[in-house]
């Protein structure tokens, strides 16, 4: 009998489907009428820290990135306490409502911070994004991705276990 190979963990999963979540992201983004996180941070980068074009998207993928395995870390970690339709709604809308306030401080925080490589001063820091416009339509639809993947995923992992 050969040896079953172990499991994905779920820091796997959330690197995964926070990669394919983030460029789904973009994608879609110009598609709310909105021009892309990544090209705002972009053009932001060049303008106000001199950097290159070339440096500067590489940054803005980075950070895109690493907000979006963030994100779906916390996705899965929620899902593999309760997988349950009632749970998995109310974190996405829980979730795309928390990452649309945070938004806009948080890119000025980063852009900021990276731009002028020091911590900004927090009173420049705009306040809460308490809009429920296109960017919180984009934060629920990443969210939407994250937990259905996550859903075909337990689905597919379930099947392949009845079948043993």
């Amino acid at each position: 009998m050969l040896a079953q190979p172990p499991k994905p963990s779920a820091s796997f999963y959330a690197v995964i489907i926070g990669i394919l979540a983030s460029i789904l992201f973009i994608v879609i983004q110009p598609m709310f009428g909105i021009d892309t996180i990544t090209g705002r941070h972009t053009q932001a980068y060049v303008s106000q820290g001199n950097y290159t074009v070339a440096t500067a998207t590489i940054i803005a993928w980075a950070v895109h990135v690493i907000v979006s395995v963030f994100y779906a870390l916390a996705s899965v970690i929620i899902f593999r306490i309760n997988s349950s339709f009632i749970v998995s709604s109310v974190q996405i809308m829980v979730l795309g409502w928390v990452s649309t306030l945070l938004a806009t401080p948080a890119n000025v925080f980063v852009i900021t911070a990276i731009t002028t490589q020091s911590l900004p001063d927090l009173s420049s820091i705009p306040p809460l994004n308490m809009a429920l416009g296109a960017k919180f339509w984009l934060h629920i639809i990443f969210f939407v991705l994250v937990v259905v993947t996550l859903h075909l995923v337990d689905s597919r992992e379930r099947r392949k276990n009845q079948s043993r």
